[in-house]
């Protein structure tokens, strides 16, 4: 018995590249904001502007997460909604 497999079109394949992308920033996004609020509780960095930063990036993060980060609000075609 031999399995068929569908081929995936281009649109698919970069579509999936640019979400596992975006998943990955993201997740170095999480990572920074870890970071500064490491910097906080050790004093190195104070309490505002280390709140200012990452409000900041939590922000940024939610834009690349769903894709705002690029050109307009529209997903690139062959991405899912």
């Amino acid at each position: 018995m031999t399995r068929r497999y569908r081929r995936r079109t281009f649109a698919e394949v970069t579509a999936q590249a640019r979400t596992a992308e975006r998943a990955q920033v993201a997740e170095f996004g999480r990572w920074q904001i870890a970071a500064v609020t490491n910097l906080i509780a050790a004093g190195t960095v104070d309490a505002e502007s280390g709140s200012l930063l990452r409000a900041r990036l939590a922000a940024f993060v939610e834009q690349v997460e769903q894709g705002l980060h690029l050109t307009g609000s529209e997903p690139a075609s062959g991405e899912k909604q």
